[in-house]
C-alpha cells in the first residue's frame, strides 16, 4: 500500500513462471547482419578506457593494461600479416 505494487493473477501452469506475452515481444536487432562476436567485441570494447586494465598512464592498472593492448595489436598484426601471406601468389 503506498510505494508497493502487487500483481497477482490466476494463468494456466504452463504460463506459471513465463514473461507475460506483452512483455515478450523481442525487439529488432539494429543489425541482423553482425555476428554474435562482433556484438560480443563491441561491448567489450564499449567500456575498455574505464577498466582497471586500460592502457593508461593514470592508476594502477596501467602497465598491465598497456601490456594487453601490446599483446591484443601483436595478435592481430600477426593475423593480418598471415592472412596478407595467404593471398600472395
Amino acid at each position: 500500500v503506498g510505494d508497493e505494487i502487487v500483481v497477482c493473477a490466476r494463468l494456466p501452469e504452463a504460463e506459471r513462471y513465463r514473461i507475460p506475452k506483452r512483455l515478450r515481444d523481442e525487439k529488432k536487432r539494429a543489425r541482423p547482419d553482425q555476428s554474435w562476436v562482433a556484438r560480443a567485441r563491441d561491448i567489450d570494447t564499449a567500456g575498455a578506457e574505464l577498466r582497471p586494465t586500460a592502457c593508461s598512464a593514470i592508476g594502477s592498472g596501467g602497465a598491465s593494461g598497456c601490456f594487453q593492448k601490446f599483446m591484443r595489436d601483436a595478435r592481430a598484426q600477426k593475423a593480418a600479416d598471415a592472412a596478407a601471406a595467404s593471398n600472395v601468389p
